[in-house]
């Protein structure tokens, strides 16, 4: 009887260990998110970034932070944003997912570096956009306000992708994968959307042709009735008169209606490239 207890306890393990194994979170939230070397920041906006970076981690479940140098220590401004996001301890989860925010005012450049699964989230164009939105603020010397819309843009874009392109991220999350060059060969989704796009022509064709078919036949049938009008039937000799006729324009409507795409094209993961530390790593960034 022991013995059995002892066994269904272990199973009863195995099994949680299993379930909580499709997913590992390695967050601190008690760990410094931002790093103001550069002094641009008051305390009071150093406390308020901070809260804004644990918060929109939880919400989106990748490591997010704010850093300002004055030095690069002979480092390229890419270089820099890489090797400090992989040894100050960011990342969400086992791939370390997540993404910083760097203001380099050495060689006055603020740069986006993304980590893990981020590198899917934030492909190129959607780099270039929230780098182009914090154009102004930077340009201002509003350094809190570029981090601060940094923080907010990347959470806004992070709740779109769940929502349009959830297909693109939750493999992984399910499987657990910790580099994302596994992940990008394991999931090839453009392949993926080709084949499916193909597949949806194909199918289309199959149904138009069966349409196609059914409306021969039933032409065909019909025709073996044998016609009885003609042209002559419905016109009345005696009475048809015409006395008059013109042509008045009243007036031109235009309408305009925008023409919505629907390519089937999906999201598609940013470009990569590997830190000293050998993670992959996507990012970029404009001069200030």
């Amino acid at each position: 009887m022991k013995k059995k207890k002892l066994a269904l306890s272990f199973l009863i393990i195995g099994l949680i260990y299993v379930m909580l194994c499709g997913y590992t979170s390695v967050f601190d939230e008690n760990a410094s998110k931002v790093y103001d070397d550069a002094g641009l920041l008051e305390e009071s906006e150093i406390e308020d970034l901070q809260k804004h970076c644990v918060s929109a981690a939880k919400q989106m479940k990748l490591d997010i932070g704010i850093v300002t140098t004055e030095d690069t220590q002979g480092k390229s401004t890419m270089a820099y944003a890489d090797d400090f996001y992989d040894y100050n301890g960011f990342g969400y989860d086992q791939g370390y997912s997540g993404l910083i925010f760097l203001i380099d005012m050495q060689n006055r450049e603020f740069y986006i570096s993304t980590c893990g699964i981020a590198i899917q989230y934030f492909n190129d164009a959607d780099i270039e956009s929230i780098l182009s939105a914090l154009d102004e603020p930077m340009g201002n010397h509003d350094y809190y306000g570029a981090a601060d819309t940094f923080i907010d843009k990347a959470v806004q874009h992070v709740r779109k992708i769940n929502r349009e392109y959830a297909s693109e991220v939750d493999p992984w999350f399910e499987e657990d994968y910790t580099d994302y060059e596994d992940y990008k060969e394991a999931h090839d989704f453009d392949n993926e959307r080709k084949v499916n796009i193909l597949s949806n022509i194909f199918a289309d064709i199959g149904i138009a042709m069966v349409v196609s078919a059914i409306i021969v036949l039933i032409m065909a049938s019909g025709s073996k009735a044998k016609m009885t009008a003609n042209a002559n039937t419905y016109l009345n000799n005696n009475k048809l008169k015409i006395h008059h006729q013109s042509d008045i324009f009243l007036r031109t409507t235009v309408e305009k209606h925008k023409i919505e795409s629907s390519d089937g094209g999906g999201h598609g993961g940013g470009s990569s490239h590997h830190s000293s530390s050998g993670r992959s790593h996507g990012g970029g960034g404009h001069s200030f």
